[in-house]
């Protein structure tokens, strides 16, 4: 069977979920009208793999119904060519989850009986493991799309140039290729795609509220940066670009967005410059509409106070709202006189959000002090919805609050990683209030109690221990830093590890029979790579050595026992630092 490349991290599709504490009105549902957009999301047998997949094609479809779109689930065990088919027919937005049968590969011959389509289930009902593949010469006898569809394959080999996990890193020529072969059915003249992208790993990029945003183009949306920095190959990279023409499709081009380290695995082929009111069908029938849209939520997110210094702590305020419709959210900020001072506006579609950076129109940043920010919903004929108003506070007096390192093991008493430098600086004339606090928010230590301070750095240690001098328990900790002036309060959390080792699992929702990577990070030097003992519901515990892979991190990949039962998973490591003292850590997941 062919398998695809595993995703790096386990995450939901959508952006920020919590509600703020100002919420003014319950969520706006959003139904979609009689001309919406259809989207239908399909999801195949992909072995191990499924549930996963099931899970973010449920999300998925969740975004495009939010955005307004007329939604279709093809999933397994129901995934069948027939079904396909039907709820294809006349579809703007195909996007599908599953394997990938790709050519060039490792299993010729090439023909697209099989290759280059989709991994479905032969009937309903089957097995995850079995995988039924109707390739090119399938999609370009039956599937009719609409006119300028967009297809999106997420994870599928071969699909967006990459390879199975495990193989190595393509030439561009056959990157090329196998891009160009996936894509040419469905962007055939039968079929009527217009646009194909494929993903070899998950997109922190909602791409429902993308198409359902006026004049953007599909290699703007494909140019999307994640909204998740840092993670891999999660939106548009942009250090190494290639274009060139389709030879299996004459007029369309060809977009590599390629990882200087992890090779191909987001492109983009077809009509890239075609719009997303040409893939909507947009008219001008919105100049005959009268209805208003409704704002039915505005809120803000976390507190309501944030400081815009330049440090990268806490440098926006980031607004939550619902609308009724698409539309246009607008958001005048003005300041305790009322003036102006900034206007933001954002297209948005069911829950949604707006950030304001703190700067003003000419691109300074504001004073210290309180704000109020107005938003009201504008559709394409210019009806706007009623006010809804959020208060915010300004303050930028702490600068740079930094912990000197990630974790401090001090229980064994020796040298190594004993304690903790927590530092700051005003930028003002401020009382200072420094504590610790454990992962639910208790009072552990205070290092600095409301001290009048002068402008100018702040530093405070801390080796671990609780009042009475007793150390804590391994777990993670929390520096709250305040400072308050005469205009209010700033307050800064973060956090630091207590203890020898952490631990990470490459799915933190483990299950039976799974394979995982575990990460081991030292907070010592160590004297030998430590030992896992891996213990599971109904079983003995196993043993499994680590190896070194950067100074103080190890990993091991296991697979997990398939017997037992569902229960805990518990993961001990154990090591000896360069002073010969030995430690050890253990987590416990939820096994499924």
């Amino acid at each position: 069977m062919i398998d695809m490349a595993r995703m790096v991290a386990v995450a939901v599709l959508a952006g920020v979920v919590g509600v703020g504490s100002l919420a003014i009105a319950p969520p706006v549902e959003v139904r979609a009208s009689e001309d919406a957009p259809r989207a239908v999301i399909i999801v195949g047998p992909s072995s191990s793999s499924t549930a996963e997949y099931l899970d973010e094609g449920d999300l998925f479809a969740d975004q495009a119904e939010a955005a307004g779109m007329d939604v279709t689930r093809i999933f397994h065990p129901r995934a069948t060519w027939e079904r396909v088919v039907s709820a294809t027919r006349d579809a703007n937005l195909v996007v599908y989850f599953g394997h990938g049968n790709g050519w060039p590969s490792p299993y010729p011959p090439f023909q697209e009986r099989t290759k280059d389509g989709f991994g479905l289930n032969g009937h309903e009902g089957a097995s995850q493991y079995s995988t039924t593949y109707y390739g090119g010469d399938s999609i370009r006898a039956k599937l009719r799309l609409a006119e300028d569809a967009l297809v999106i394959l997420y994870r599928s080999c071969y699909s967006a140039g990459n390879g199975e996990e495990g193989q190595a890193i393509p030439s561009r020529n056959i990157a090329v290729q196998r891009v160009d072969n996936f894509a040419a059915a469905f962007l055939s003249k039968k079929v009527g795609g217009a646009a194909v992208m494929a993903y070899r790993t998950k997109q922190w990029v909602d791409y429902a509220a993308q198409l359902m945003k006026p004049d953007r183009t599909m290699d703007d949306i494909f140019r999307k940066p994640s909204s998740k920095p840092g993670w891999f190959m999660s939106g548009w990279i942009g250090e190494i670009l290639f274009e060139t023409d389709s030879e299996r499709t004459p007029g369309a081009r060809i977009r590599l967005d390629e990882d200087p380290k992890g090779g191909f695995s987001r492109a983009i082929t077809g009509r890239l410059g075609m719009t997303t009111d040409e893939w909507r069908g947009a008219s001008d029938d919105d100049d005959d509409d009268d209805d208003a849209p409704q704002l039915g939520r505005l809120a803000a997110v976390a507190a309501d106070t944030f400081s815009p210094n330049g440090d990268g702590v806490d440098e926006t305020i980031t607004l939550e709202h619902s609308v009724s419709e698409p539309a246009w959210v607008d958001i005048d900020v003005t300041d305790g006189a009322g003036a102006v001072v900034r206007r933001l506006s954002s297209w948005s579609a069911g829950e949604d959000s707006s950030s304001w950076d703190g700067r003003g129109s000419d691109g300074h940043r504001v004073a210290d002090g309180s704000y109020r920010l107005v938003a009201t919903a504008r559709d394409g004929a210019g009806n706007r919805s009623d006010p809804m108003t959020v208060d915010v506070t300004v303050l930028t007096a702490l600068r740079e609050p930094a912990w000197s390192t990630a974790a401090l093991a001090p229980a064994d008493g020796d040298s190594f990683a004993s304690s903790a430098r927590f530092g700051t600086r005003l930028t003002k004339d401020a009382s200072v209030d420094l504590r610790v606090e454990d992962d639910s928010g208790g009072l552990v230590r205070t290092l600095i109690r409301d001290a009048d301070r002068g402008a100018g750095p702040i530093s405070a240690t801390w080796n671990g221990s609780a009042p009475g001098g007793e150390p804590v328990q391994d777990g993670r900790y929390h520096a709250v830093v305040s400072a308050t002036t005469e205009l209010g309060t700033i307050s800064h959390r973060l956090k630091v590890w207590v203890g020898p080792f952490r631990i990470g699992l490459s799915d933190p929702t483990p299950r039976r029979g799974q394979r995982i990577r575990f990460t081991v990070r030292s907070t010592e030097s160590l004297a030998a790579a430590p030992r896992l003992t891996i213990k599971q519901a109904g079983l003995a515990a196993y043993d499994r050595s680590t190896s070194k892979s950067d100074k103080r991190t190890y990993q091991r990949s296991v697979t997990l026992k398939s017997g037992g039962s569902a229960g805990v998973l518990r993961i001990t490591v154990t090591g000896t630092d360069k002073s010969g003292q030995e430690a050890s850590y253990t987590k416990e997941r939820a096994l499924r």
